[in-house]
């Protein structure tokens, strides 16, 4: 399911395995609210009593894993323990770590880093004092003796970041950490540890290509304007007014399936449903300092170059900025055509 930043469940993205769920169904399901409740997403790493959130790039692998394997268990009427068949398939994803970096990168791949940290156990890592650093040797073997510094080429096991962040002299706000999973990576850096955090998101790449292209942007127009209209007219009474508005909001509705379908068929935009922010938005916006779909982005910017975030307005406030209006950021295309809207 694809859940808002509020908890609301976004209709039409429910499956169970490979197969959609009925809208009526979520509606039944959740008390014909589509709202879950706080105390089954409370867990602060997202990870709730009864719900776990996908939010990283190898998330994509285990969901289609998943869904695969209940699929195949449903179209065969095999019962599962569904938290035995959770656990069972994400333990069984390390074991693909090492191969893919081998496949990806080469055997030489641990000069690329100048420390290798394994079974690090995040987040814990960046909390848990108890746990020191051990050394592997080329067969895999745990070393036992002290570890003083940490060498380019060489495997280490466990350890935490206090150790960490000692044997390397590295300061916290000197430090502008990357990662591509909100919660295990930047939570505890950011909160704990007053560390610089950037997001790793790749899928930013594809929907930043979809909102420059002028189909959208049309649409997206477009929507705006019924919007307007739809606020207008409910203020009209008679029945030609009640008719007209009725046509607006289908249309309005149609034209949001097919802007959402634009993404994705199944989920849409993995940072809105519909109007609002997801709940994967919602989280990061909160914890990094900045994201980018690739470490690369940062090619175009000298290393003293000073990134200013772009205030956004509140309902309460101008939809527009001055210095978007003077730097022409604000690029819309149709508003002219719109104008008579108004």
């Amino acid at each position: 399911i694809k859940i808002d930043a509020f908890h609301y469940v976004q209709l039409g993205t429910a499956s169970r395995g490979l197969q959609p769920v009925p809208d009526e169904e979520v509606i039944e399901l959740y008390g014909g609210t589509q709202h879950i409740p706080l105390y089954q997403m409370s867990g602060f790493y997202g990870k709730g009593p009864s719900i776990k959130q996908f939010m990283d790039i190898f998330s994509l692998p285990e969901m289609a894993l998943l869904s695969c394997v209940v699929d195949y268990f449903l179209g065969h009427s095999l019962e599962f323990d569904q938290a035995h068949f959770y656990k069972d398939v994400t333990d069984a994803i390390p074991d693909v770590h090492v191969k893919g970096m081998r496949h990806m990168v080469g055997p030489d791949w641990r000069q690329l880093f100048d420390v290798v940290i394994v079974q690090a156990d995040k987040p814990s890592f960046f909390t848990d004092r108890r746990k020191p650093f051990r050394k592997l040797d080329e067969k895999g073997s745990l070393q036992w003796d002290r570890i003083t510094r940490l060498e380019k080429g060489k495997i280490y096991r466990q350890g935490n970041l206090f150790d960490f962040l000692r044997l390397t002299e590295l300061r916290g706000p000197r430090v502008l950490y990357f990662g591509d999973h909100l919660y295990s990576d930047l939570a505890d850096l950011l909160l704990r540890h007053g560390w610089r955090t950037g997001a790793i998101i790749p899928e930013l790449e594809r929907e930043i290509r979809i909102i420059n292209t002028e189909q959208y942007m049309h649409w997206l127009t477009w929507q705006q304007a019924l919007r307007g209209l739809l606020e207008r007219m409910q203020t009209y009474q008679d029945a030609e007014s009640r008719q007209v508005l009725a046509a607006r909001m289908k249309e309005r509705q149609e034209l949001r399936c097919v802007t959402k379908a634009m993404f994705s068929a199944q989920f849409g935009s993995i940072f809105r449903t519909f109007h609002n922010p997801t709940y994967f938005l919602r989280c990061l916006v909160h914890f990094p300092d900045l994201y980018m779909a690739s470490l690369s982005c940062l090619l175009n910017y000298r290393v003293d170059f000073t990134l200013y975030p772009r205030p956004t307005p509140l309902q309460h406030e101008a939809a527009f900025w001055m210095d978007q209006l003077c730097t022409s950021c604000m690029k819309m295309p149709f508003l002219g055509d719109m104008a008579h809207i108004r």
